[in-house]
């Protein structure tokens, strides 16, 4: 679950751990954290990585990103209240605290290599995993824009080549059920194999809605993935498509007038999450003499759908709903060569993105009218990258690279006005003078230099310096004519040393980093209500510096025990403020003294794992793992934190002899903790405002049989 003990794989290639061993954690992973053109050990890679493999996963009882909540340092994956599934992920302190689909992320998300262009829908469940990883710090020479924070890249399984696969239910406190299920088939031996997958989950609502005493939090997820590889002669070619379909409740939201700490919901409004997708991914490696190097292309197409209704006044009043719809496809194309010429490792590539986003939403009832508004936003990206890793004496090695992008968008915004668009399922009518009907570029240079030193075969210490941005954009959800609708990119100029180091015979691995960010132009939220008319204006509105320091541990005092621990610490706060962000209408030191949205002081995690095997070939496995964060901002006028997030989750795997079948008990936020992900300003009716909940303690038993 560390750095130490896990690595990031590639898009070329899925991680793959050196030995068998049931997901030690101690064991080497050999990965493409670089995209070069051969694996490297993880403690080899000169990057703040925390990922985690199949086996790992699946000990956690991991179903989607949100699980993974704290369990890096510095590092949190939350969803949002307003709508069910939206990603707002923060890295380092450097996140996205919006359900404003054309917001971009600060940490990206890719799955199979493909950046996933919008956070609606991104925190969905998982399955059927090869690896999640989390790259902490930019990462915009390799992965292009909006890789400020961070990135999160997620790896499905691929095909084996031989035939077998599992099948694999559950049942946990709700109630909800479960299934899910994979088969390798070689279709043609050592030529063409394939992978067939499929998901299914009833989740009846944790939650009661107190105001009409039913159940509440329902959602019903169907998913398939089939996945094909071709191998002929220096060719591998796999596609890997999906579907998915999620019906359910709006979102899990709590008046701040309840109890905090409490699970109390009492909605006159249960509202409705309706999504659908369906994506292609197509992955083309060619072995090339050239360089003894690979060529590799990786295409992906997204359709998203998303119509969603959410009581947004968070109580047994109708006062106001909100009703959504968001559409948005993508074709995306990475096309890159990696090689070694002498004592050089290069990597060169050119990136395309095209992107068309679709948003209408509207507000009703409403005391102050029925209002209607959002906009279509087209844009293309393009990038062209290289870096290369220059070994210069036996211990020492540079990494130097670049990355050119340009961006261009265009858009037409009706913001939310009176008896205006508000059929949600209709295109909005911009012929009517919208408020936003422009076309905008942008252009940014990403460099990277690096310095790595192998003391010895266990010991690398590494420094760096890089650039990375975050795209600049237009808001879609315009809810005052104050708003100018339009923002610029951000920049962040990061610097970071670091040290990864396997001692005492390797029982013990010591992975440190620590790091100082440079943040420019940030754009920044400020909420207020004109009346009952809330109003939430984006503009680059600060510079910040952030800097703080992360350990991670892993240590096997004796063979099948294992110990985890990281910490990590952060002081963020602002340099330059040139934006109201408290709405009081002056910008002003309080301004300046305001703390930076999701960016806690404090975070840290331990864990243990035991694994007992019999000499009958059965084996136990206990795993116990806590993780805490501290409180931080919620808001960017902090008139609104985050409490204390604390997750304690256990599980006991009991494998027979046969190898093939176990049966697991597990244990999901045992401290019984309302969990606070988002929340919205303070608000003038009866609720006082909304925050987003999520479940309280939860069992469950599952049982997993592999052939």
């Amino acid at each position: 679950m560390t750095a130490s003990a896990l690595a990031l794989s590639g898009t070329a290639a899925v991680a793959q751990e050196s030995s068998n061993d049931g997901g030690s954690l101690m064991g080497d992973i050999v990965v493409t954290a670089q995209k070069k053109s051969a694996g490297e050990k993880a403690q080899d890679v000169p990057i703040a990585i925390t990922a985690l493999g199949e086996s790992q996963l699946r000990t956690l009882n991991v179903r989607s990103l949100e699980d993974l909540n704290a369990i890096a340092p510095n590092a949190s994956l939350d969803t949002n209240s307003t709508f069910r599934g939206y990603a707002n992920f923060s890295f380092r302190g450097v996140g996205l605290g919006s359900s404003v689909p054309s917001l971009e992320p600060a940490v990206g998300l890719f799955i199979d290599g493909v950046y996933q262009g919008v956070n609606a829908g991104a925190v969905s469940d998982n399955f059927d995993l090869g690896t999640i990883q989390m790259l902490r710090g930019p990462q915009g020479t390799l992965f292009g824009r909006n890789v400020t924070g961070g990135a999160v890249l997620v790896e499905t399984a691929r095909p084996t080549g031989e035939f077998g696969g599992y099948v694999q239910a559950s049942y946990e406190t709700g109630p909800e059920y479960s299934a899910q299920g994979a088969v390798n088939v070689p279709i043609a031996p050592g030529l063409l194999n394939a992978r067939l997958a499929g998901y299914y989950r009833n989740d009846k609502g944790w939650f009661t809605n107190q105001f009409n005493n039913k159940p509440f939090g329902k959602l019903r997820t169907i998913m398939a993935r089939p996945s094909f590889e071709l191998t002929t002669g220096a060719l591998k070619q796999t596609l890997i498509l999906e579907y998915g379909d999620v019906n359910g409740d709006g979102g899990i939201i709590q008046a701040f007038n309840e109890p905090k700490g409490s699970f109390k919901i009492a909605l006159d409004q249960p509202g409705f999450t309706k999504r659908r997708w369906y994506s292609a991914t197509s992955e083309s490696v060619i072995d090339v003499g050239f360089g003894d190097g690979a060529i590799t292309n990786v295409f992906g197409y997204r359709d998203f759908r998303e119509h969603a209704y959410t009581d947004l006044d968070g109580s047994i009043l109708p006062l106001t709903h909100l009703a959504a719809l968001t559409d948005q496809y993508q074709l995306s194309n990475e096309l890159r060569y990696a090689g070694k010429f002498g004592p050089a490792e290069v990597t060169v590539g050119l990136y395309y993105l095209h992107q068309k986003l679709d948003y209408r939403e509207a507000r009703v009832p409403f005391i102050a009218g029925n209002r209607g508004g959002g906009g279509v936003q087209k844009s293309d990206s393009y990038g062209a990258f290289a870096q290369a890793d220059i070994t210069l004496t036996d211990k020492l090695s540079a990494i130097a690279g670049l990355r050119y992008s340009y961006e261009e968008k265009a858009a037409k915004i009706v913001p939310l006005t009176v008896g205006r668009c508000l059929d949600v399922t209709q295109p909005c009518d911009f012929s009517n003078n919208p408020l936003i009907n422009k076309k905008l570029d942008w252009h940014s240079l990403s460099p990277k230099l690096g310095l790595n030193y192998k003391a010895n075969s266990d010991v690398l210490l590494y420094a760096s310096f890089g650039k990375s941005t975050r795209s600049g954009g237009f808001n879609v959800r315009i809810s005052n004519p104050a708003d100018p609708g339009i923002f610029d990119q951000e920049t962040m100029t990061a610097y970071e040393v670091g040290m990864k180091a396997d001692l005492i015979g390797r029982t013990l691995r010591a992975n440190i980093a620590a790091f100082t960010n440079d943040y420019k132009n940030l754009q920044r939220t400020t909420s207020f209500y004109v009346g009952a008319l809330g109003t939430q204006i984006i503009d680059n509105s600060a510079d910040a510096r952030l800097q703080g320091i992360e350990v991670d541990l892993t240590a096997s005092p004796t063979p099948g025990l294992e110990f985890i621990a990281g910490v990590g610490y952060l002081d963020a706060h602002y340099t330059k403020v040139t934006g109201d962000l408290n709405a009081d209408k002056v910008v002003d030191k309080k301004d300046r003294a305001l703390k930076l949205v999701r960016a806690p002081n404090w975070t840290f995690s331990v864990g243990g794992i035991y694994n007992m095997e019999f000499d009958s070939g059965a084996a136990l496995k206990t795993q116990v793992f806590f993780a805490h964060r501290a409180k931080s901002a919620a808001l960017d006028d902090n008139s609104v934190f985050f409490p204390d997030y604390n997750d304690l989750r256990g599980n006991i795997s009991f494998t027979l002899p046969n190898k093939a079948t176990s049966i697991s008990v597990y244990g999901r936020n045992l401290t019984n903790e309302a969990h606070n992900t988002s929340g919205t300003a303070k608000i003038p009716f009866p609720s006082g405002g909304i925050r987003a909940i999520g479940e309280g303690r939860s069992w469950g038993v599952e049982v997993r049989q592999s052939f």
